[in-house]
């Protein structure tokens, strides 16, 4: 089954000044959050909320064309549902 998987506000203005092939970069992890959100590649993350789980898919600039970013996100498995709360580049 799909995970639906959104941008935050945030997210999505971060998104907007990303290079082409960073952009590209980014929506491969989406789409791979939406196949798989707590798959191999992610790395879990501390989270306070006992109904989600936290994680991080870091991307390596050789696959960006560009910096290497970091997408940090939200999964609420009751849901179904991912949240992309940021994405972090690095310089």
């Amino acid at each position: 089954m799909t995970t639906p998987t959104f941008y935050s506000d945030a997210a999505e203005k971060a998104f907007t000044g990303l290079t082409a092939g960073e952009r590209a970069a980014v929506e491969s992890v989406r789409r791979y959050i939406e196949a798989d959100p707590d798959g191999e590649r992610a790395r879990g993350l501390p989270d306070a909320d006992p109904g989600s789980s936290s994680w991080a898919i870091e991307v390596l600039p050789e696959d960006t064309g560009g910096r290497g970013i970091s997408v940090i996100y939200r999964y609420h498995a009751e849901l179904n549902a991912a949240l992309i709360l940021w994405l972090i580049a690095g310089p």
